[in-house]
């Protein structure tokens, strides 16, 4: 009914202006209308004669309350719609290839509840997630997993994490992950992922049982404010397939290494490396200490070695790599050499290299450098016990290099 009054409405209008504007001619004029046929003899006039001031008057006023009516009519069709450039519009407005109703939750605690349910349930479950500390806090929950994907600890997302929230620090972050990986043993298969997800668990998986709960991440958020959506095989069974396609490919996957890891273990390496040479060049310049310290309490005297080994193909190496580290122009020892008795010098330290003197500790002192600086291949010992060598009185220092530990 309310659209024939909208059409009457709408042919009324030039209606209007067909009686009004003879009308107004004779008002202006001061001349009788004479009724119908006043009004179609104006318009005979009009149309052969031209257009006076009064006319255009009339127009305007016509055209005016036109566009007025149509304004109102426009505006009274459009009032129930939405720019749909301007608005955002809500999930149930969208085309959506889910036919059901996805579950949906405010927070974790919102959610623990159905959670719990479902966790119960499950067979076995498949999570990706940061650093499980969440499924670690309950034990049932944590014993139900078989397969366990986390961040690569050190890596890029890892340090990203840490830039996006102020929860956490990238440290405990770390020793989560470590923990995590700790606490699994053998018991279930962990994988490690350098990049960005949100937190996963399948229960089920490839099951008519199988669910997904997927917990969205946004920066900033707390984690006990993330929402967190649920579907079900039952009633979403081609996005739960979807998902655990999806997450096995995740587990397949062969990520490249990650540069900046190899980088620093490259960079750590060389350090090792430069480390050890100072120790090596530290440890010798005691060395060259100690030595000019006893020169002077000989006056000047040059200090001498000997050198034995017992077994001459197997002891022999390291009697030279001995005499080298002695023999250089800082040093200059006398150095000699001999092959021992086995039979007679028997190796009771654990050691195959024994260091012995009647000067007081000295054998420990130059064992002490000859460990630090690895001086040699073999860690030394000094024997403060009863002699190995019955010719200890010949040297100012004396070594046995025996050919394996008794």
């Amino acid at each position: 009914m309310s659209r024939i009054w909208k059409i009457l409405g709408s042919l009324a209008i030039p209606a209007i202006g067909w009686v009004a504007s003879p009308i107004i001619k004779a008002k202006l004029e001061g001349t009788p209308l004479n009724g119908v046929n006043g009004m179609i003899d104006f318009w005979k006039d009009v149309v052969v004669k031209p257009m006076p001031v009064w006319f255009g008057i009339s127009v305007a006023v016509v055209v005016a309350g036109a566009a007025a009516v149509v304004a109102l009519k426009w505006k009274e069709g459009t009032s129930g719609k939405t720019d749909l450039e301007s608005a955002v519009l809500p999930t149930s407005a969208i085309k959506n290839d889910l036919k059901s109703n996805v579950e949906l939750y405010l927070n974790r605690e919102s959610k623990q509840e159905r959670f719990s349910a479902l966790m119960k349930n499950a067979t076995s479950v498949w999570v990706a997630t940061h650093q499980a500390t969440t499924l670690r806090a309950n034990r049932f929950w944590w014993d139900k997993i078989e397969r366990l994907i986390l961040l690569e600890q050190g890596g890029f997302a890892t340090e990203l994490l840490t830039r996006v929230t102020e929860e956490t620090k990238i440290d405990t972050i770390n020793n989560d992950i470590a923990s995590a990986m700790r606490d699994a043993g053998r018991r279930l298969e962990i994988k490690s992922l350098d990049a960005f997800f949100n937190s996963m668990v399948i229960g089920s998986p490839n099951s008519g049982d199988s669910w997904v709960s997927i917990e969205i991440y946004i920066p900033w958020c707390p984690s006990r404010h993330r929402s967190s959506i649920v579907i079900t095989e039952k009633e979403h069974s081609a996005a739960v397939k979807n998902i655990t396609t999806w997450f096995d490919a995740m587990w397949k996957q062969q990520p490249k290494p990650n540069q900046r890891a190899l980088r620093d273990e490259k960079e750590f390496r060389l350090l090792r490396i430069h480390l050890e040479e100072a120790r090596t060049e530290a440890a010798k310049l005691k060395l060259e200490k100690l030595t000019k310290s006893l020169m002077a309490e000989r006056k000047g005297a040059q200090l001498s070695i000997l050198v034995q080994f017992i077994d001459w193909e197997k002891s022999h190496a390291v009697a030279d790599e001995i005499e080298r580290v002695f023999q250089t122009k800082e040093l200059d020892w006398h150095v000699t050499k001999r092959q021992g008795d086995g039979s007679t010098v028997r190796n009771q330290l654990r050691s195959r290299v024994v260091m012995e003197s009647n000067v007081i500790n000295l054998a420990a002192a130059v064992a002490q450098l000859f460990n630090e600086g690895k001086l040699i291949t073999q860690n030394a010992v000094a024997n403060e016990g009863e002699p190995l060598s019955d010719n200890l009185d010949g040297a100012d220092l004396t070594i046995t290099v025996f050919p394996s530990v008794e």
